[in-house]
Order: C-alpha cells, then sequence, then structure tokens
C-alpha cells in the first residue's frame, strides 16, 4: 500500500512592532532592521522549501518502496506458481452433465494404449492399478504428480464417463484434455457373424470416439475378419466366436414405453427368456449368461426396455441379409409400460446377431467387464 503522508507548510506571522517615533538619525537602523526581517523572512522561506523538498522526497521513496514491494510481491506470486511440483495438468471439456469430483488415474501397459479409438484399445490395455485419484477444482481442472510412464485418466459420475491417455516426462508437465459423455454405457454388445460360406467381413465401430473397450482390440479401419458359417471367426488375435465392444450411449436415445417388470434377481432370467423368444440361439444365451452371472447389477425391482429399432449403425462389410440386435436397458424401480411383442427371427442365409446390456443412473455400482480394468 502506498503511504501517503501529510505535508505541513509552515505559517510565518510577522507582527508590526508599535513604539516611540525616533529621530531621523535612526534611519539607518531602522534600515538594518528591516533587512534583518528580511533576511529573516528570506531564511523562514527557504526553511519552508527545503522541508516540503524533503517531504516530496520521502514522499516519492515512500512510492518507489511501495511500487517495490508490488513488483517483489508479483515476483514472489510468479516463481511459486513456476515452482509447483504437479507433472499433470488437465481439465474437462465438453462436459453436458456435472463435472466428477475427482479424476481416477490408472496405470497402463507399457507400448499399449488406451483411451484412443484410432490406435488399438480395449481392457487387456490396462494394468490393474489405480494410482491415484485427483480433486476437480470449481473450474473443472485437476493436477497431480506422478512418476514418469503412461496412464490412462478417468471420469465417471454414473450418468457421464470420459478416458484420455497421457504421457508423464521427466522433467515436464504434461498437459490433458478430459471429454465427458453423457452415457447410459453400452456394456456389453457381443457380434455374431454367420455367412453362408468362409467370408471376408469388416465390421466398423459408428463412431470410435464412443469406443471404450473391444476385444479383439478395435484396429483402425474397424476388424478384419474370416467369418464361417458355424461363426467361428478368424482374428489377427486367433479364433474367437464373436467380437465384443464397449460403447458410451446417449441413453435419452432409446424407447421408454415397452418393457417390463421384474423382481431384481429374477431379472437376468426374464432377459435370457426374452432372448429365446426373439431367435437368439442357445450358445448366444449361454454367452450372456456366462457375462452377466458375476456382475449384474443388483436391485429390488427393475424396469427392462428392449431396443430392437432405431439402433446405432454398425457398418458390416458385406452386409448380411439379416441381422438380429437386441439392447436391454436396466432402469431402477417399477415402472408402467407396454409389453412388448418378441417376434423371433429367422437364422437362415447370411445373418448376423449382437446382443447388449445398458446400465442407467440409480441402479448399484456398474459392472466391471473384463475385470476391474477401469474402476
Amino acid at each position: 500500500m502506498r503511504a501517503h503522508l501529510l505535508v505541513l507548510t509552515p505559517l510565518l506571522f510577522l507582527a508590526a512592532a508599535c513604539g516611540e517615533d525616533k529621530p531621523d538619525t535612526q534611519q539607518p537602523d531602522g534600515d538594518a532592521d528591516t533587512d534583518t526581517d528580511a533576511d529573516g523572512d528570506t531564511d523562514a522561506d527557504a526553511d519552508a522549501d527545503a522541508d516540503a523538498d524533503t517531504d516530496a522526497d520521502a514522499d516519492a521513496d515512500a512510492d518507489a518502496d511501495a511500487d517495490a514491494d508490488a513488483d517483489s510481491d508479483a515476483d514472489a506470486d510468479a516463481d511459486s506458481d513456476a515452482d509447483t511440483d504437479a507433472n499433470l495438468r488437465g481439465r474437462i471439456i465438453h462436459n453436458p452433465c456435472s463435472p466428477p469430483s475427482t479424476v481416477a488415474v490408472w496405470s497402463v501397459l507399457s507400448g499399449e494404449v488406451a483411451c484412443d479409438p484410432a490406435l488399438d484399445t480395449g481392457g487387456g490395455t490396462w494394468k490393474d492399478t489405480r494410482v491415484a485419484d485427483l480433486a476437480v477444482s470449481y473450474s473443472s481442472t485437476f493436477e497431480g504428480t506422478l512418476p514418469v510412464g503412461e496412464y490412462g485418466v478417468i471420469g465417471y459420475t454414473g450418468d457421464c464417463w470420459g478416458c484420455a491417455k497421457v504421457d508423464i516426462v521427466e522433467g515436464e508437465t504434461s498437459e490433458v484434455e478430459l471429454s465427458m459423455c453423457n452415457t447410459g454405457g453400452d456394456w456389453a454388445p457381443y457380434l455374431y457373424l454367420y455367412p453362408r460360406e468362409p467370408t471376408a467381413v469388416q465390421v466398423k465401430i459408428f463412431d470410435p470416439e464412443r469406443l471404450l473397450a473391444s476385444e479383439p482390440a478395435y484396429p483402425r479401419g474397424g476388424w478384419q475378419v474370416v467369418a464361417h458359417p458355424d461363426g467361428r471367426l478368424e482374428t489377427a488375435e486367433g479364433p474367437r466366436d464373436s467380437l465384443f465392444y464397449e460403447l458410451a450411449l446417449d441413453p435419452t436415445a432409446f424407447q421408454y414405453s415397452q418393457g417390463w417388470c421384474s423382481n431384481g434377481h429374477q431379472a437376468q432370467a426374464t432377459i435370457e427368456a426374452a432372448m429365446a423368444d426373439m431367435g437368439f440361439l442357445p450358445n448366444e444365451i449361454a454367452d450372456f449368461a456366462e457375462f452377466w452371472d458375476p456382475v449384474f447389477p443388483a436391485a429390488a425391482k427393475l424396469t427392462i426396455y428392449p431396443q430392437v429399432r432405431s439402433l446405432y449403425a454398425l457398418p458390416i462389410q458385406p452386409a448380411p441379409e439379416q441381422i438380429l440386435r437386441a439392447l436391454f436397458v436396466l432402469e431402477p424401480g417399477c415402472r408402467k409400460v407396454a409389453t412388448p411383442a418378441h417376434e423371433p427371427m429367422e437364422r437362415s442365409g447370411y445373418h448376423a446377431a449382437e446382443w447388449g446390456v445398458v446400465i442407467l443412473k440409480g441402479l448399484d455400482e456398474p459392472p466391471q467387464p473384463m475385470g476391474s480394468h477401469w474402476r
């Protein structure tokens, strides 16, 4: 704060002396008195000017000291900012819902890439090691200090999910932007292909930016497989019976007018029965049961909404003659809905089938497919 100095200017009161008249011969002495008084007045003015100059100098010095202190404080603040130990700084962007209070940092297998849809992704790229939880500020930023290495940064709020990969390099500060998607979470789509004869097939994800995990790993340009009539698939990672992936989906895009209500402990069995009515094969229903038995969400009551129309695009080349697709949306509580009619699809010719489950906000902890690689 600048010091304010109050300058007091001396006031000189000159009193006229009253006395007897003196002879003219006294005039020289009078002149001397006048000169003396004038000299006194001059000296007083000089003193006042000197005092004013001294006060002005003091004021200028105080201003300079205040400016120096302000500069010193600014430099100290800048030095403090520059000296922070954080080597990871991030912010949450494109977030349609409330940002999470924390983001989780997981280690990533060396040489593998997580959260990057343009490269190999999937559950197998994660180590089962959660190394940090970083607080998210009011301005949706976060920071932390991590050892050198590769990491995946994950934000999760129950209705939003986001993931970003970041490399920590010695002596550098890494910046990362975490984009959050409003999602119900399509946690387990399994895709089966049944051509008339062995056929080279390409399968693409309609929007790779939404890809959360895949098996086999989803490469640039999509999966390239050789499909056989019995459902066997030859992939770059060896033989498989199906293609697995996880997507972030917008739950507002689904229908909620048709479905059924079930007790929680019976809900999975009712889905398996519906799958049989729709035309899913025993091996496909068995895969559903094997996947969901250990992770099916717990609730006293569930409403199940089957999605069989207006689903997201799934480019397959050559295109199947028929495709059976069903996503089962799970919501806690019992809602009043119309009973859907399950029309079975005839399983003949070159055809494909896909099932999946969508978990809506409000159920117990979401499932953790492929182990605990993301939460």
